[in-house]
């Protein structure tokens, strides 16, 4: 250290452990104005909705992502459907070598469910 320091070690030392030592309270005009503008960028309660009431759609559709996990849950819903209804001929060239043997063989449509397997019965 240069000798022509202001302060010494010990005067550093001093002022650190006076500095640690004082309590900072803040004044009550500025826990005010934080208050203030804590309320001002609360979410507002709009329409005729209860502040901690929502309804069970928007929880579940929370719960899943929002909108766009939505429509991408129900587009591949649509999509297996359309699979599973309306069987392509491209799927049953690709899969008859797993589905058929020397001995037995099977139309890929009696592995497959049918749309009419699900109705109920009439009798």
């Amino acid at each position: 250290m240069a000798e022509n320091d202001i302060f010494d070690e010990a005067a550093l030392d001093a002022l650190f452990s006076e500095a640690r030592d004082a309590a900072v309270i803040p004044s009550d005009d500025l826990m005010a104005r934080i208050m203030a503008d804590a309320a001002a960028h609360m979410p507002q309660v709009g329409g005729f909705e209860a502040p901690g009431a929502r309804s069970r759609w928007r929880l579940m559709l929370a719960a899943i992502g929002g909108w766009g996990a939505a429509t991408g849950l129900a587009t591949a819903t649509m999509a297996g459907l359309a699979f599973g209804l309306f069987l392509p001929d491209a799927f049953s060239d690709l899969t008859a070598n797993y589905t058929s043997s020397a001995s037995v063989s099977y139309d890929l449509s009696d592995l497959t469910p049918s749309f009419y397997d699900l109705l109920p019965d009439e009798s």
